[in-house]
């Protein structure tokens, strides 16, 4: 069974967050293809609290809807399910050849809607996305430079968006300045093995641990995962997620604002 490198539901999803940022870190300005960037999905086994979430799932269960989608980010969505090929137009396996470049998802089957169980195959046809893909979201435009810059000490800040092409379930935005860093990510419906709200009721239970409670002015479903990397994760309405990463902070503080301008924004 195939997960998204580094990116399905992981033992806290502070670690799930992490991961996925420095891949999207990976991507490049406007017109940016996946946000992992990775050349080839991984391997990867499900870990016990993926099995969990997958196990609770009444089976056998629909396949999803995954046409249109980005097949690092499809890998994700699919990780409850066996995935066993990726099929190029030429027939190549783009997970066994490792295929360079970024590829969306033209076809699946079993068709979306049939019932299977999580041992039965799923094979998915894929193209490869030109890099020169046009951009269609705007993740950059939720936090503005000058927003994150107060956040990373008042320095000349910029901005790199990934995961923003046609079939993103997965945008977001890294901002930069004078060595250190953050990111806004929203992880829209489709990017999870279950539910944004199964994906936050991890983040919580991972904030409870560490002592942190829920964020103030951000009502009850916002937490602070603190630590080496403080992670800030919003639920919000629609099956999303959002998600806003301190790389070079101890807490909360210098993002908790930041957090709220882009949920303002994102609506």
């Amino acid at each position: 069974m195939r997960i998204k490198p580094l990116a399905a539901v992981l033992v806290t999803l502070a670690s799930f967050t992490l991961a996925s940022f420095a891949l999207a870190a990976c991507g490049s300005g406007g017109g940016t293809t996946a946000a992992s960037g990775a050349a080839a999905p991984s391997t990867a086994s499900p870990t016990a609290v993926e099995e969990s979430a997958c196990n609770g799932q009444s089976w056998p269960h629909a396949v999803p809807p995954v046409v249109g989608m980005i097949l690092t980010q499809a890998e994700t969505r699919l990780s409850c399910f066996n995935l066993a090929h990726a099929t190029a137009p030429d027939g190549s396996d783009v997970f066994t050849q490792a295929l360079a470049g970024d590829w969306r998802i033209t076809a699946v089957t079993p068709a979306a809607g049939t019932q299977v169980s999580r041992t039965d195959p799923i094979t998915v046809r894929v193209e490869q996305i030109a890099s020169s893909e046009a951009a269609v979201l705007e993740p950059c435009a939720w936090v503005t430079d000058a927003e994150a810059s107060q956040a990373l000490g008042g320095g000349p800040t910029t901005s790199q968006p990934a995961g923003d092409i046609k079939g993103s379930v997965e945008p977001s935005c890294t901002y930069r300045s004078s060595g250190r860093s953050l990111s806004v990510s929203l992880s829209l419906p489709g990017d999870f093995a279950v539910s944004a709200q199964s994906a936050f009721a991890l983040d919580a239970a991972a904030g409870a641990h560490g002592g942190a409670p829920t964020v103030p002015g951000l009502g009850s479903k916002a937490v602070c995962v603190a630590g080496q990397t403080p992670s800030l994760f919003v639920l919000l309405p629609g099956d999303r997620l959002l998600s806003v990463i301190d790389w070079s902070a101890s807490d909360c503080s210098a993002i908790t604002g930041l957090a709220r301008t882009a949920v303002s924004r994102i609506g």
